[in-house]
């Protein structure tokens, strides 16, 4: 996003607008949807084997992980919505503070998204060193 920010209006809405319809196209959602699916399986398994020691940290990962796509679909999708339904021109009047206010706010809830798949990620690898080190004992 900063680097959009450093071109004109125009071609930054143009550009996201075009970076959310292919997204809606790509592997993404495999990686957005898989990802819980797998701590919830490891959740499972881990009950079903009796590996108790990550239980915890999967769970914090899983819930971690659900705080992002609450940010995800609640915040920064809308903001996309209304960016993507914009019909904009080269020399509308307005572009410069449309592409403002969404930048700082999608930049805005993308840390909190960020920070949330940071922590899903850390909370991932403890649960899989906590149960190498019950493995070990």
């Amino acid at each position: 996003m900063p680097g959009l920010d450093q071109t004109d209006p125009y071609s930054a809405i143009a550009a996201n607008q075009e970076i959310g319809r292919a997204t809606k196209q790509s592997y993404f959602f495999i990686a957005l949807l898989g990802t819980p699916l797998l701590i919830i399986a490891s959740l499972l398994l881990s009950i079903s084997a009796k590996y108790r020691a990550g239980i915890l940290w999967l769970l914090f990962a899983l819930a971690s992980f659900a705080g992002m796509m609450f940010v995800t679909f609640t915040l920064n999708v809308p903001l996309n919505e209304q960016l993507d339904g914009l019909a904009t021109v080269p020399d509308q009047g307005n572009l410069a503070d449309l592409w403002s206010q969404y930048s700082v706010d999608w930049q805005r809830w993308n840390l909190w998204r960020f920070v949330l798949s940071g922590v899903t990620v850390m909370a991932i690898g403890l649960a899989l060193s906590a149960h190498a080190a019950s493995n070990k004992k």
